[in-house]
């Protein structure tokens, strides 16, 4: 119980509509136990007129006015308990199971809400398919806990200690011997306990590593197809399967053993009620009225005691899964926004010594890196693979924050500024071109801080060289992308993120090697066009074609973290180091194209 303590403050924000759904349980079973009594009135009844027809009194009939009476009577009072038991629990279940349902959508408001503030490295050491597990299986089997779990230990707690209580009023010792076989239930109960946790969080453990399984082969479907893998993933998917359904069933043992060690433990208190019960009768102790009544009341614990099981596995599964919710919940962002104000951004930018390894693989990506931009500046970015270009976009989106150094935009300091502001006025195009399955308008419309401006939108979607393609669709802007905006061809996606990103207006814009799925004249054309929109609005582009920067402002040549060449295009070629060989090997590369065709 101890990771379910973390829920505690969700039930205390329902405390009243739980106390009402307590009160409707203690009330439901206090009409349930009162049905014995009536057995017991009942059949004592028909024993004294048994009786007393065998004494030979004539005047006595089970159907004679007075007795009918009574039978009547006792059969609608037994009816009307049975109703009224009923219609209490259907409330009882209205009240704890809807307050669960309303539970279950705060705690997945708060994961996702949680999940959304931390920082990009967390995400860089946790799966995918692991999350959505955590969010989905495991709030589920939260949620189990929350509701049928709740509902039935107060439901079985009240109807053991009401019956208890009228037992022992009718018969204290023969109350004591039909418990004798509850101590071994309870020494079962706790060594249970332990088994079931351990055997529920590794099958919660599987059920994230299936999850996540699922969720990378879809995702690369088009790869898995290309390479005709299929047959080989699904053998590889049946092994997990395989393992989740061992450890499954190693569960579903434990409780298979369980439930009939409850029933036989009834059963012994069922024989104890007979043997011991029908003792008492001879010696003239208890009444058949009672025998029977106990009878009763053995088979009101059967349930309680049997669902023990149940209900002792649904808390334990629910204390595996929030477990691993609550190791998500503990992690805090690495990056917490500051509380400066910047309303309008210039675009300013200094970088100061700056360096920054990457804390997961400790790889050293920017090393003591200066750099000052001024307001309106296009500055081309180029190197190779592996130079530090985009991890110096990440540093200046501040999805992480740099080792030493520090980064100064329009002359305050990054990590003094309110993250949401800042990131809402830089414009950004990463190299994967991520868009979301919906319609191309509202794919645009993430830009900025996400108004709703169709001219505008018309005219970046211009500006990206977009605008031609979309209205030849069907639908035009309302056509719907598919996952991960594969409706559209590479090129598509990477313009509708060029549109995306310059929406809003940002003072900063960054495009991290943005127009490697174009062709060299769609790129020209779209930078021709960019380049009214972009005067002065400070840009970072970042690229492999020296075509691509050529007509920056100045570039600066990245290599390990640092820069080894900066200037103007004609001044890095007039060094002839690394820039002017890029140069010469692309122009190489475009005229033998060129020949080719």
């Amino acid at each position: 119980m101890k990771e379910l303590a973390s829920l505690n403050h969700y039930l205390w924000r329902y405390k009243w509509q739980l106390v009402v759904g307590l009160v409707f349980v203690i009330t439901s079973n206090y009409f349930a136990i009162m049905q014995p009594k009536l057995v017991r009135q009942t059949v004592d009844k028909v024993a004294g007129i048994v009786v007393q027809m065998r004494q030979g009194d004539a005047d006595v009939s089970f159907f004679d006015s007075e007795n009918t009476h009574i039978f009547r009577k006792y059969g609608a009072q037994f009816l009307a308990l049975a109703l009224l038991s009923g219609v209490f629990m259907f409330l009882m279940r209205q009240m704890i199971i809807v307050t669960s349902r309303k539970i279950e959508k705060h705690l997945k408001d708060d994961i996702y809400n949680h999940l959304q503030k931390l920082s990009l490295s967390f995400y860089r050491r946790n799966n995918t398919g692991d999350i959505m597990a955590r969010i989905t299986e495991d709030v589920s089997n939260v949620r189990m806990y929350l509701g049928p779990g709740i509902m039935y230990t107060i439901n079985f707690v009240s109807n053991i200690v009401l019956v208890l209580v009228i037992m022992f009023s009718v018969n204290t010792e023969l109350t004591f011997y039909v418990l004798l076989p509850m101590p071994v239930l309870a020494i079962s109960v706790y060594f249970v306990n332990q088994i079931i946790h351990n055997r529920s969080t590794l099958l919660q453990e599987q059920m994230s590593r299936i999850s996540t399984y699922v969720q990378e082969m879809f995702s690369g479907i088009r790869v898995i197809k290309a390479f005709a893998a299929e047959k080989k993933l699904t053998d590889a998917f049946e092994n997990e399967t395989e393992e989740y359904k061992k450890r499954a069933l190693s569960l579903v043992q434990v409780n298979a053993l369980f439930v009939p060690l409850i029933i036989f433990l009834i059963g012994m208190s069922n024989l104890i009620t007979i043997y011991v019960g029908g003792q008492f009768y001879v010696k003239g102790t208890a009444s058949a009225g009672n025998i029977v009544e106990f009878f009763m009341y053995v088979s009101r614990l059967t349930w309680p005691v049997a669902a023990i099981g149940w209900v002792t596995a649904i808390i334990q599964r629910a204390a595996a899964s929030q477990k691993r919710i609550n190791h998500f919940m503990k992690q805090q962002p690495e990056i917490v926004g500051g509380t400066e104000n910047i309303p309008q951004l210039k675009g300013e930018l200094v970088f100061d010594k700056v360096s920054f390894t990457y804390p997961d693989t400790g790889i050293k990506a920017i090393q003591n890196f200066s750099l000052q931009v001024k307001p309106g500046q296009l500055v081309g970015i180029i190197g190779k693979t592996g130079s530090g270009k985009s991890t110096l976009v990440n540093l200046l989106l501040r999805q992480y924050d740099c080792d030493t150094g520090r980064i100064l935009v329009d002359n305050k300091i990054l990590s003094k500024l309110d993250l949401g502001e800042y990131r809402a006025q830089v414009g950004f195009v990463p190299q994967d071109n991520f868009l979301f399955s919906d319609t191309i308008y509202n794919n645009v419309l993430w830009g900025g801080d996400g108004s709703d401006n169709a001219t505008e939108v018309d005219e970046v979607t211009q500006i990206a060289d977009l605008y031609n393609d979309v209205k030849a669709f069907e639908k035009g802007f309302e056509t719907v992308l598919g996952e991960r905006g594969i409706t559209l061809s590479g090129g598509q996606k990477q313009r509708l993120s060029i549109a995306r990103a310059i929406y809003g207006n940002p003072g900063i814009v960054i495009f991290d090697d943005s127009f490697s799925a174009v062709d060299t004249r769609t790129e020209a054309s779209i930078l021709q066009s960019l380049g009214k929109y972009l005067q002065n609005r400070t840009t970072l582009l970042i690229s492999h074609r020296v075509s691509t920067v050529k007509n920056a402002d100045f570039i600066i040549v990245m290599e390990k973290g640092r820069i080894i060449e900066q200037g103007s295009h004609d001044e890095l070629i007039g060094n002839k180091k690394y820039y002017y060989s890029l140069y010469k090997k692309q122009l190489l590369e475009k005229e033998l194209k060129d020949e080719a065709l």
